[in-house]
């Protein structure tokens, strides 16, 4: 059985902490940070991922803070440019984003348009994710990311293991890290500068626990580190001020 309680790692949502489990069967490891445990987690086979991500999936079904979010979000009906961005148009939105935030003479209105009503979404969603929550994103990626602004949107996940997952399977898909040595799998853990909106992106049957942010955004990372073929990034993260300029 889990001795949860004897557990003192905590992860932070929303300017709350809770405990989290942190090693299933009955060993009890204490992790003294969450750059701690994602560091254990990136160097762990699938299957022990696996294990660890069904206990977290419980752990944030029934968290009080989650279960907020649930209740206060906007409806799924009201939200129809992440639903797209959600099941289909991943890519159309983020080039569109980068299109329009680059200034790019390329861009055109069905560019603004879904910049605008995905940014609009976002910010009406009824969820604010607060000042030093943290959260997770996966990704392949050329070059650090210090000192860039993202232009994307940005996905992330409350479980860590979702983050490593997605950032593995994509550098795996067309093994593009094989083709081109200078990109790297890369796994953030990213801090929050300030309160920020976001949409909660988490439904039935899911288990990406996804909050999206909407883009200008800059990075800065605190620490980093290598586990097998992963770059693991600490970083903080803030919301840039968008120009008006049509935005």
């Amino acid at each position: 059985m889990l001795k949860s309680p004897q557990i003192p790692l905590t992860f932070r949502l929303g300017g709350h902490c809770y405990p989290w489990p942190d090693k299933i069967e009955t060993t009890v490891q204490c992790y003294q940070s969450e750059w701690e445990l994602l560091t254990s987690l990136a160097g762990s086979q699938l299957e022990e991922r696996g294990q660890f991500q069904r206990i977290i999936a419980r752990a944030l079904d029934h968290d009080p803070i989650c279960k907020s979010w649930f209740k206060e979000r906007a409806p799924r009906k009201s939200q129809p440019h992440f639903l797209k961005y959600q099941q289909s148009e991943y890519e159309t939105y983020h080039e569109a984003a980068g299109r329009v935030l680059g200034g790019r003479p390329d861009t055109d209105d069905t560019d603004h348009a879904r910049f605008n009503g995905l940014i609009a979404e976002i910010q009406a969603s009824g969820v604010v994710t607060a000042c030093g929550a943290i959260v997770f994103h996966g990704r392949v990626r050329k070059g650090s990311i210090c000192s860039t602004a993202q232009h994307g949107f940005l996905s992330t996940s409350l479980d860590p293991v979702v983050a490593i997952n997605s950032a593995f399977r994509r550098g795996f898909d067309a093994k593009i890290c094989d083709q081109d040595p200078s990109l790297q799998k890369q796994i953030l853990m990213i801090e929050l500068a300030h309160d920020m909106p976001a949409i909660w992106g988490q439904y039935t049957q899911s288990h990406e626990y996804e909050l999206l942010f909407a883009p200008p955004l800059d990075m800065t990372i605190i620490t980093s580190k290598t586990v097998d073929d992963f770059e693991l990034l600490h970083v903080e993260m803030s919301c840039l001020q968008r120009e008006s300029k049509g935005l």
